[in-house]
Protein backbone atom coordinates (compact mmCIF):
# COMPACT_ATOMS: atom_id res chain seq x y z
CA UNK A 1 0.00 0.00 0.00
CA UNK A 2 1.63 2.96 -0.87
CA UNK A 3 0.54 6.29 1.50
CA UNK A 4 1.30 9.93 1.02
CA UNK A 5 4.62 10.72 0.13
CA UNK A 6 5.77 7.35 -1.28
CA UNK A 7 6.80 6.94 -4.97
CA UNK A 8 5.07 4.36 -7.05
CA UNK A 9 6.26 3.83 -10.90
CA UNK A 10 2.55 3.11 -11.99
CA UNK A 11 -0.35 5.24 -12.13
CA UNK A 12 -3.59 4.29 -10.82
CA UNK A 13 -6.90 5.02 -12.41
CA UNK A 14 -9.37 3.55 -10.49
CA UNK A 15 -10.06 1.51 -7.55
CA UNK A 16 -12.31 -1.49 -6.84
CA UNK A 17 -12.26 -3.41 -3.63
CA UNK A 18 -12.09 -6.47 -3.10
CA UNK A 19 -9.85 -7.34 -6.52
CA UNK A 20 -6.57 -7.43 -7.00
CA UNK A 21 -5.04 -5.51 -10.26
CA UNK A 22 -1.04 -5.20 -11.26
CA UNK A 23 -0.85 -1.70 -12.42
CA UNK A 24 0.90 -0.55 -15.98
CA UNK A 25 3.36 2.52 -16.28
CA UNK A 26 1.29 4.62 -19.24
CA UNK A 27 2.61 7.63 -20.60
CA UNK A 28 4.73 9.74 -19.15
CA UNK A 29 6.90 7.25 -18.16
CA UNK A 30 8.63 6.74 -15.03
CA UNK A 31 7.61 6.84 -11.45
CA UNK A 32 4.64 8.94 -9.59
CA UNK A 33 4.89 10.77 -6.08
CA UNK A 34 2.31 9.53 -4.23
CA UNK A 35 0.14 12.33 -3.05
CA UNK A 36 -3.29 13.94 -1.97
CA UNK A 37 -4.99 16.21 -4.12
CA UNK A 38 -7.56 18.71 -3.19
CA UNK A 39 -10.29 20.60 -4.88
CA UNK A 40 -9.63 23.95 -5.74
CA UNK A 41 -10.94 27.16 -4.50
CA UNK A 42 -10.80 30.92 -5.00
CA UNK A 43 -12.11 34.12 -6.01
CA UNK A 44 -12.51 36.20 -8.89
CA UNK A 45 -12.69 39.56 -6.64
CA UNK A 46 -10.63 40.49 -3.47
CA UNK A 47 -12.86 42.76 -1.96
CA UNK A 48 -13.26 41.61 1.59
CA UNK A 49 -9.92 38.83 1.84
CA UNK A 50 -7.79 36.97 4.39
CA UNK A 51 -5.34 39.53 6.36
CA UNK A 52 -4.27 37.31 8.99
CA UNK A 53 -4.25 34.02 10.61
CA UNK A 54 -3.40 32.71 13.76
CA UNK A 55 -3.69 29.83 15.63
CA UNK A 56 -0.96 27.66 17.31
CA UNK A 57 2.42 29.35 16.30
CA UNK A 58 1.03 30.80 12.99
CA UNK A 59 0.78 34.11 12.85
CA UNK A 60 0.62 34.90 9.10
CA UNK A 61 -0.36 38.38 8.10
CA UNK A 62 -1.22 38.86 4.04
CA UNK A 63 -2.79 40.55 1.41
CA UNK A 64 -5.09 39.23 -0.96
CA UNK A 65 -3.50 36.56 -3.43
CA UNK A 66 -3.82 35.96 -6.61
CA UNK A 67 -6.84 34.55 -7.98
CA UNK A 68 -8.40 34.81 -4.03
CA UNK A 69 -6.45 31.77 -3.01
CA UNK A 70 -3.08 31.82 -1.25
CA UNK A 71 -0.96 28.44 -0.70
CA UNK A 72 0.51 28.53 2.96
CA UNK A 73 0.69 24.41 3.46
CA UNK A 74 4.44 25.52 4.41
CA UNK A 75 3.81 27.35 7.76
CA UNK A 76 2.59 24.84 10.37
CA UNK A 77 1.67 24.27 13.68
CA UNK A 78 1.56 21.38 16.24
CA UNK A 79 -1.62 20.04 17.65
CA UNK A 80 -1.99 16.60 20.06
CA UNK A 81 -5.11 14.46 20.14
CA UNK A 82 -8.27 15.57 21.52
CA UNK A 83 -5.96 19.50 22.34
CA UNK A 84 -8.25 22.27 21.44
CA UNK A 85 -6.63 25.35 19.57
CA UNK A 86 -8.23 28.50 19.34
CA UNK A 87 -7.89 30.19 15.97
CA UNK A 88 -8.67 34.05 14.71
CA UNK A 89 -9.11 34.93 11.06
CA UNK A 90 -9.21 39.12 10.32
CA UNK A 91 -11.28 39.82 7.61
CA UNK A 92 -9.34 43.12 5.65
CA UNK A 93 -12.45 45.11 4.37
CA UNK A 94 -15.36 44.03 6.19
CA UNK A 95 -19.11 44.09 5.66
CA UNK A 96 -21.87 42.66 8.13
CA UNK A 97 -22.78 40.17 5.95
CA UNK A 98 -19.56 38.38 5.23
CA UNK A 99 -19.29 34.57 6.66
CA UNK A 100 -16.30 32.84 7.44
CA UNK A 101 -15.83 28.93 7.36
CA UNK A 102 -12.57 26.58 8.10
CA UNK A 103 -12.31 22.42 7.28
CA UNK A 104 -9.70 20.54 8.51
CA UNK A 105 -8.78 17.06 6.57
CA UNK A 106 -8.09 14.79 9.59
CA UNK A 107 -8.41 11.54 8.31
CA UNK A 108 -6.13 12.89 5.16
CA UNK A 109 -8.63 11.34 2.33
CA UNK A 110 -8.00 14.97 0.39
CA UNK A 111 -11.99 15.46 0.96
CA UNK A 112 -13.09 18.24 3.99
CA UNK A 113 -16.68 17.32 3.92
CA UNK A 114 -16.39 13.97 5.79
CA UNK A 115 -14.50 15.21 8.67
CA UNK A 116 -16.10 17.37 11.69
CA UNK A 117 -17.33 20.56 11.17
CA UNK A 118 -15.74 23.69 12.99
CA UNK A 119 -18.35 25.83 14.53
CA UNK A 120 -17.84 29.88 13.39
CA UNK A 121 -18.31 32.80 15.93
CA UNK A 122 -16.64 35.99 16.56
CA UNK A 123 -18.11 38.72 14.34
CA UNK A 124 -17.24 39.98 10.43
CA UNK A 125 -14.16 41.96 11.65
CA UNK A 126 -12.43 38.92 13.39
CA UNK A 127 -13.97 35.78 12.59
CA UNK A 128 -13.27 32.96 15.86
CA UNK A 129 -13.71 29.09 16.14
CA UNK A 130 -12.26 26.57 18.25
CA UNK A 131 -10.42 23.64 16.44
CA UNK A 132 -10.03 20.40 18.29
CA UNK A 133 -8.17 17.38 16.82
CA UNK A 134 -10.10 14.08 16.96
CA UNK A 135 -9.06 11.49 19.50
CA UNK A 136 -8.12 9.07 16.37
CA UNK A 137 -7.09 11.63 13.82
CA UNK A 138 -3.65 10.31 12.20
CA UNK A 139 -0.23 11.45 13.03
CA UNK A 140 1.61 13.94 10.93
CA UNK A 141 0.68 16.68 8.90
CA UNK A 142 -3.37 17.54 7.44
CA UNK A 143 -4.38 20.16 5.50
CA UNK A 144 -6.21 23.03 7.33
CA UNK A 145 -8.83 25.43 4.88
CA UNK A 146 -10.20 28.74 5.75
CA UNK A 147 -12.29 30.81 3.32
CA UNK A 148 -14.00 34.31 3.74
CA UNK A 149 -16.89 35.77 1.26
CA UNK A 150 -19.78 37.61 0.93
CA UNK A 151 -23.14 36.14 2.63
CA UNK A 152 -25.14 35.36 -0.89
CA UNK A 153 -23.09 32.35 -1.66
CA UNK A 154 -22.93 29.10 0.09
CA UNK A 155 -19.69 28.24 2.86
CA UNK A 156 -18.41 25.30 0.82
CA UNK A 157 -14.51 24.65 1.00
CA UNK A 158 -14.65 23.95 -3.16
CA UNK A 159 -14.80 26.10 -6.47
CA UNK A 160 -14.80 29.52 -6.70
CA UNK A 161 -16.71 32.50 -5.45
CA UNK A 162 -17.07 35.92 -6.20
CA UNK A 163 -16.14 37.91 -3.50
CA UNK A 164 -13.23 36.86 -0.88
CA UNK A 165 -10.42 34.94 -0.59
CA UNK A 166 -9.01 31.02 0.43
CA UNK A 167 -6.13 29.86 2.55
CA UNK A 168 -4.72 26.96 2.93
CA UNK A 169 -2.37 25.68 5.96
CA UNK A 170 -1.12 22.36 7.62
CA UNK A 171 -1.72 21.33 11.06
CA UNK A 172 0.73 18.33 12.49
CA UNK A 173 -1.03 16.16 14.49
CA UNK A 174 1.28 14.55 17.42
CA UNK A 175 1.77 11.49 18.31
CA UNK A 176 -0.63 10.38 21.50
CA UNK A 177 0.37 10.25 24.78
CA UNK A 178 0.43 6.15 25.58
CA UNK A 179 0.72 4.07 22.66
CA UNK A 180 0.38 0.33 23.52
CA UNK A 181 2.08 -2.22 20.80
CA UNK A 182 1.05 -5.82 20.69
CA UNK A 183 0.47 -8.24 18.35
CA UNK A 184 2.96 -10.22 15.47
CA UNK A 185 5.33 -9.14 13.09
CA UNK A 186 5.59 -11.52 10.69
CA UNK A 187 8.66 -12.39 8.93
CA UNK A 188 9.24 -9.78 6.10
CA UNK A 189 7.37 -7.42 7.74
CA UNK A 190 8.32 -3.18 9.58
CA UNK A 191 7.04 -1.16 11.32
CA UNK A 192 7.29 2.23 13.28
CA UNK A 193 5.34 3.04 16.93
CA UNK A 194 5.68 6.58 18.52
CA UNK A 195 4.38 7.91 20.98
CA UNK A 196 4.89 11.58 23.05
CA UNK A 197 5.72 9.80 26.63
CA UNK A 198 5.49 5.87 26.76
CA UNK A 199 5.28 3.23 24.36
CA UNK A 200 3.99 0.20 26.79
CA UNK A 201 5.30 -3.45 24.96
CA UNK A 202 2.99 -6.46 25.56
CA UNK A 203 2.00 -6.48 29.01
CA UNK A 204 -1.49 -7.32 30.88
CA UNK A 205 -1.53 -10.86 29.79
CA UNK A 206 -0.98 -9.71 26.03
CA UNK A 207 1.88 -10.36 23.42
CA UNK A 208 3.93 -8.74 20.94
CA UNK A 209 6.39 -10.96 18.53
CA UNK A 210 9.13 -9.92 16.11
CA UNK A 211 9.92 -13.11 13.75
CA UNK A 212 13.05 -13.80 12.53
CA UNK A 213 13.39 -11.09 9.39
CA UNK A 214 10.75 -8.24 10.60
CA UNK A 215 12.01 -5.04 11.75
CA UNK A 216 10.08 -2.91 14.70
CA UNK A 217 11.22 0.96 15.69
CA UNK A 218 10.03 2.31 18.42
CA UNK A 219 10.18 6.25 19.37
CA UNK A 220 8.97 7.78 22.12
CA UNK A 221 9.70 11.34 24.17
CA UNK A 222 10.13 9.39 27.52
CA UNK A 223 9.75 6.09 28.12
CA UNK A 224 9.77 2.46 26.28
CA UNK A 225 8.51 -0.69 28.60
CA UNK A 226 8.97 -4.38 27.03
CA UNK A 227 6.85 -5.78 29.46
CA UNK A 228 6.58 -9.57 29.64
CA UNK A 229 4.79 -10.98 26.57
CA UNK A 230 7.52 -9.41 24.32
CA UNK A 231 9.77 -11.80 22.07
CA UNK A 232 12.32 -10.70 19.29
CA UNK A 233 13.12 -14.26 17.55
CA UNK A 234 16.42 -14.67 16.21
CA UNK A 235 17.02 -12.18 13.11
CA UNK A 236 14.46 -10.53 14.25
CA UNK A 237 15.58 -6.76 14.93
CA UNK A 238 13.22 -4.68 17.31
CA UNK A 239 14.89 -0.96 18.25
CA UNK A 240 13.90 1.89 20.19
CA UNK A 241 15.06 5.26 21.17
CA UNK A 242 13.99 8.57 23.23
CA UNK A 243 13.24 11.47 21.52
CA UNK A 244 12.06 14.12 23.89
CA UNK A 245 11.70 17.09 21.33
CA UNK A 246 9.41 15.71 18.92
CA UNK A 247 9.16 11.44 18.95
CA UNK A 248 8.42 10.70 15.00
CA UNK A 249 8.74 7.37 13.07
CA UNK A 250 11.93 8.83 11.67
CA UNK A 251 15.50 7.95 12.29
CA UNK A 252 17.37 10.03 15.03
CA UNK A 253 20.99 11.43 13.98
CA UNK A 254 22.53 8.66 16.39
CA UNK A 255 21.93 4.86 16.72
CA UNK A 256 18.91 3.24 18.89
CA UNK A 257 18.86 0.50 21.12
CA UNK A 258 17.30 -2.23 21.84
CA UNK A 259 15.64 -1.37 25.28
CA UNK A 260 13.74 -3.56 27.69
CA UNK A 261 11.78 -2.80 31.26
CA UNK A 262 13.58 -4.25 34.22
CA UNK A 263 10.12 -6.78 33.90
CA UNK A 264 11.41 -8.48 31.62
CA UNK A 265 15.08 -9.05 30.27
CA UNK A 266 16.13 -9.92 26.78
CA UNK A 267 17.58 -14.18 27.23
CA UNK A 268 20.08 -12.96 25.40
CA UNK A 269 23.56 -12.90 26.38
CA UNK A 270 26.96 -11.03 25.15
CA UNK A 271 28.57 -12.92 22.38
CA UNK A 272 32.19 -13.90 23.18
CA UNK A 273 34.90 -12.22 21.35
CA UNK A 274 35.01 -12.40 17.86
CA UNK A 275 36.96 -10.32 15.41
CA UNK A 276 36.00 -7.33 12.68
CA UNK A 277 38.24 -6.23 10.66
CA UNK A 278 39.08 -3.69 8.51
CA UNK A 279 36.65 -1.20 10.57
CA UNK A 280 36.04 1.65 9.53
CA UNK A 281 35.93 0.10 5.97
CA UNK A 282 36.57 1.09 2.21
CA UNK A 283 33.84 -1.57 0.95
CA UNK A 284 34.50 -4.94 2.28
CA UNK A 285 34.96 -6.18 5.76
CA UNK A 286 35.81 -9.69 7.27
CA UNK A 287 33.78 -11.54 10.55
CA UNK A 288 36.21 -13.57 12.33
CA UNK A 289 34.71 -16.56 14.51
CA UNK A 290 36.17 -17.41 17.74
CA UNK A 291 35.96 -21.04 18.16
CA UNK A 292 32.67 -21.32 19.96
CA UNK A 293 31.10 -19.75 17.26
CA UNK A 294 32.24 -22.17 14.61
CA UNK A 295 30.56 -25.07 16.57
CA UNK A 296 26.93 -23.67 16.18
CA UNK A 297 24.85 -21.81 14.26
CA UNK A 298 25.11 -18.21 13.03
CA UNK A 299 22.76 -15.93 12.42
CA UNK A 300 23.86 -12.26 10.85
CA UNK A 301 22.75 -9.38 9.41
CA UNK A 302 23.40 -6.27 8.11
CA UNK A 303 21.56 -2.85 8.29
CA UNK A 304 21.99 0.29 7.84
CA UNK A 305 21.29 3.57 9.79
CA UNK A 306 17.55 3.41 8.83
CA UNK A 307 16.86 -0.07 9.61
CA UNK A 308 16.97 -1.63 5.92
CA UNK A 309 18.55 -4.77 5.52
CA UNK A 310 21.46 -4.68 3.87
CA UNK A 311 22.55 -8.28 3.90
CA UNK A 312 21.78 -11.75 6.36
CA UNK A 313 22.92 -14.86 6.25
CA UNK A 314 23.38 -18.16 7.99
CA UNK A 315 26.72 -19.77 9.23
CA UNK A 316 28.02 -23.04 10.62
CA UNK A 317 31.89 -24.01 10.90
CA UNK A 318 33.04 -21.14 9.00
CA UNK A 319 36.22 -19.14 10.44
CA UNK A 320 35.79 -16.16 8.39
CA UNK A 321 32.55 -14.87 6.60
CA UNK A 322 33.09 -11.46 4.33
CA UNK A 323 30.43 -9.03 3.73
CA UNK A 324 30.46 -5.92 0.88
CA UNK A 325 29.50 -2.41 1.49
CA UNK A 326 31.16 -1.04 -1.73
CA UNK A 327 28.23 -0.32 -3.71
CA UNK A 328 26.65 1.29 -0.39
CA UNK A 329 26.70 5.28 0.44
CA UNK A 330 29.55 6.26 3.60
CA UNK A 331 28.31 6.65 6.87
CA UNK A 332 27.12 4.07 9.79
CA UNK A 333 26.16 0.66 9.47
CA UNK A 334 25.45 -2.15 12.44
CA UNK A 335 26.29 -5.78 12.06
CA UNK A 336 24.11 -8.27 14.98
CA UNK A 337 25.62 -11.35 15.16
CA UNK A 338 23.28 -14.45 16.88
CA UNK A 339 24.87 -17.11 18.00
CA UNK A 340 22.25 -19.78 20.44
CA UNK A 341 21.56 -17.38 23.19
CA UNK A 342 24.37 -14.90 22.57
CA UNK A 343 23.73 -11.73 20.49
CA UNK A 344 25.64 -8.47 19.82
CA UNK A 345 25.60 -5.86 17.90
CA UNK A 346 28.45 -4.28 16.50
CA UNK A 347 28.77 -0.44 14.62
CA UNK A 348 30.74 -0.87 10.87
CA UNK A 349 31.85 2.82 9.85
CA UNK A 350 31.69 2.66 5.83
CA UNK A 351 34.78 5.38 5.15
CA UNK A 352 35.47 7.07 1.40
Amino acid sequence: MAVNGDIIDAQCNALTGGTSRIPAVIAPSGYRIVGISYCQAGSQVCDEYIARVEIGSIDNATDCSLGGYGDYIGLSTDIDPGETLPVYVTNAIAYSGDQCGIWVDWNSNGDFTDDVPVTMGGDEFVFQANITCPADALTGPHRMRIRIHWTNENTTPCENAYYGEVEDYTLIVNPSGTTIVTGTMASGESDCHSALQTIQVAGSGTQFQVETGASVLLVAGQKISCLPGTKVFHGGYLRGYISPDHPWCTQPSLPGVVISADEEKLALNPLPACKIYPNPTSGVFTVQMNEEMRSAPVFLELRGLHGELVKSMHSEGNTHLNFSLENRPTGVYFLRILSGKNASTFKIIRSK
